[in-house]
């Protein structure tokens, strides 16, 4: 015998967890509580979404963040509440793009080299690119160095 039965307690009735719809009407009334809840619910979406496009630990918490700043915006707003989980991955899926394009942007300035410029760089003239070459190599002139005419 199970020691609920022993001492005539009755075990613990689950409760049921309550529905998105009702999470999401507290929210929108501003019971700030309900996030943990929603989080919990649909947070392993919204990782999932940002890792899907090889983003950064970092890069990835940024879209976490940039997604549910989304959600506590338009919560009170959503029309179909049973649709908050594709709503809130297609949000996720959208904002890891963007934060996909800037962090190629920011390699790409980080190596010192826009990518706009190295394009243009590789659509030169031969003639033209050794000239860049040049320039490059050589130190910038000074006032002090340009030729007196």
């Amino acid at each position: 015998m199970t020691a609920w039965s022993e001492t005539g307690d009755r075990p613990p009735v689950p409760q049921p967890e309550p529905d998105v719809a009702e999470l999401l009407r507290l929210a929108a009334d501003g019971d700030g509580d309900v996030w943990g809840e929603l989080v919990d619910r649909f947070g392993g979406v919204v990782l999932a979404a940002a890792r899907s496009v090889g983003l950064s630990d970092a890069d990835v918490a940024d879209v976490a963040w940039l997604t549910w700043t989304s959600a506590v915006e338009y919560v009170d707003r959503l029309t179909d509440p049973e649709r908050f989980g594709a709503w809130l991955t297609a949000v996720a899926r959208e904002e890891s793009r963007r934060v996909a394009r800037t962090a190629r942007r920011r390699v790409a300035d980080d190596e010192g080299v826009p990518a706009a410029v190295a394009r243009a760089y590789n659509r030169m003239p031969q003639r033209e690119r050794a000239l860049v070459e040049l320039l490059q190599r050589e130190p910038a002139m000074t006032v002090d160095d340009q030729p007196v005419f």
